[in-house]
């Protein structure tokens, strides 16, 4: 039996003598207080709501589905138990009754045991739906916490830098894309976007390790490879193995004029030239932290740049938009926004608008990442 020491019913009958007899079943156990009509009912629920009512139905003025459909339209009193006890018949009643939001439906004549039994099996129902709810509660604010942590300690990710511009969106709180940048001490530039698994908080939690090593790698005046080895050795070790990560990284020459890049399980990276796709830069591996090390073709592509060049790199979040009929918004519609509309001082916003459109309506799925980058190279001759 739950705690019922400090469980309460109510019942509910224009009859004394039922009143009465459902008295003498529950009085030992619980606390037992009585309502002669429907309006008498809902004046001691408003003073003090009990843990489940026993209600009857036939009453003159207010009935017992009236005083059930009363309560279950107010939030505050929706989730008291109620049992109708009644001595109607008919199938159909039991269903009016059920459908209005009461728990059970008991017929008179009854027998005692099986009243007691249901009422004991319905608050312990409620007792245990009370302490889910404490723990929910719980977790829901320990979850605002950590994600509050991660927020703050995200908020020194230095996603700045020169030639590049970004835009990052989260459908939940926290965001699982991460863009960090970063310039060594030879004078390389440094340009990361990663995609953690999902979406939310389970996708931000390695977000804070991923910074501190692109920060201390960089510091070091590290190279792109041995950034992302280490990268992939942290994440492998230290987190589940359903937690892993997708990312491009761009690595510029000093004079800006190389660009080193790896794409690794992310969405093709791309080369504006002269408004036209130049390049297109697939993906050539796995996502880091599945394996203990880097593939030995990790390796990355070179390429040479030139004055004007502008390099993109897109999470997933971009291309999987799906509508309703399950048409993916997909590359092509992508690459034809980066060649015919998206120009220099066109803002980034632009591709959620059409993100939007696309979706007629529809809510994003994922966390939507694109940066821009143009590297700062002199025209020849100059």
């Amino acid at each position: 039996m739950a705690d019922a020491a400090r469980q309460s019913i109510l019942v509910v009958d224009d009859t004394p003598f039922n009143i009465d007899v459902l008295k003498g079943l529950f009085a030992t156990n619980y606390q037992v207080r009585a309502a002669l009509s429907g309006a008498d009912a809902l004046k001691s629920v408003q003073n003090s709501p009990p843990d489940l009512i026993l209600l009857d139905i036939m009453m003159p003025e207010m009935d017992g589905y009236a005083v059930c459909h009363a309560l279950k339209e107010r939030a505050e009193t929706a989730a008291i138990p109620i049992i109708f006890i009644t001595a109607l018949e008919d199938d159909r009643e039991e269903i009016k009754g059920l459908n209005l939001g009461a728990v059970d439906y008991i017929r008179k004549p009854f027998n005692p045991s099986v009243v007691v039994s249901r009422v004991e099996t319905h608050l312990l129902l409620q007792d245990a739906q009370r302490r889910l709810e404490r723990k929910n509660n719980k977790l829901i604010h320990e979850r605002s916490l950590v994600e509050g942590i991660i927020t703050r300690m995200r908020a020194a990710d230095h996603i700045g830098g020169a030639g590049i511009r970004s835009l990052l969106t989260s459908v939940d709180k926290t965001n699982g894309d991460i863009l960090l940048t970063s310039e060594t001490e030879d004078g390389r530039q440094l340009i990361f976007l990663g995609d953690f698994t999902g979406h939310g908080l389970p996708a931000a939690v390695g977000s804070p390790l991923v910074s501190y090593i692109f920060n201390d790698q960089t510091q070091h005046n590290q190279n792109g490879r041995a950034l992302l080895a280490e990268i992939n050795s942290q994440l492998y070790a230290k987190l589940p193995p359903t937690i892993f990560l997708t990312a491009s990284l761009v690595e510029l020459s000093p004079d800006r004029r190389t660009a080193h890049i790896w794409n690794m399980a992310m969405p093709p990276a791309y080369v504006k030239r002269q408004g036209k796709i130049a390049h297109r830069l697939a993906s050539c591996t796995v996502p880091l932290g599945i394996n203990d090390e880097l593939h030995p073709n990790n390796v990355g592509v070179s390429l040479e740049l030139e004055a004007g060049d502008r390099l993109y790199l897109f999470s997933d979040g971009a291309l999987e938009p799906t509508r309703k009929d399950d048409e993916m918004f997909g590359e092509k519609r992508l690459v034809q926004w980066l060649e015919q509309e998206l120009t220099p001082t066109t803002p980034l916003e632009e591709l959620l608008d059409q993100l939007q459109r696309f979706l007629e309506g529809g809510a994003l799925q994922d966390d939507v990442s694109i940066v821009e980058i143009t590297p700062a190279i002199a025209a020849d001759g100059l």
